[in-house]
């Protein structure tokens, strides 16, 4: 009966060993996000802009995961203190748009990506929406001349 015993231990061993390895290669898939030319593996900390990739720390691949789990959803600069800082909800600081620009200049190409809603926070673009790039602007910046003409959008508005 106890070699019996042992054998069927084992058994289930070896079985939960493979349902946690089956587990884990769904895992991983899912922890992939991508959107247009941006892909973050969450699970190996990496993210990718035209599948080169592109070295981002701890806090900024936080940033960029919690924007990317809700693309095209704004987040307020509080809300992103208090989610990805860990921030009280009083504390007012211009962190995040310090680390908005350091992300934006890693991104490269998809430094376009991370808009900003003036006054209120930042969003990540939604997976639809078509890439506009100002005239006369590159793809590593925003050219100085484009910010007037969205101003005169607005204001025709």
């Amino acid at each position: 009966m106890l070699r019996v015993e042992a054998r069927l231990k084992m058994r289930k061993a070896v079985m939960g060993q493979a349902v946690a390895r089956d587990a884990s290669r769904t895992e991983k898939v899912a922890s992939t996000l991508a959107i247009r030319n941006l892909r973050v593996d969450e699970s190996a900390h990496r993210a990718f802009v035209d599948d080169k990739e592109i070295h981002v720390s701890a806090l900024e691949m936080r940033l960029l995961l919690f924007l990317l789990r809700a693309p095209g959803r704004m987040r307020t600069r509080k809300e992103l203190l208090t989610e990805v800082w860990g921030y009280h909800p009083e504390v007012a600081s211009r962190t995040v748009d310090t680390h908005i620009k350091r992300l934006r200049d890693k991104l490269d190409t998809a430094a376009d990506l991370l808009q900003t809603v003036r006054g209120v926070g930042f969003r990540l673009a939604e997976p639809t929406e078509p890439q506009e790039l100002p005239e006369g602007a590159g793809p590593q910046h925003f050219a100085p001349s484009a910010r007037p003409r969205i101003l005169q959008d607005n204001k025709a508005r």
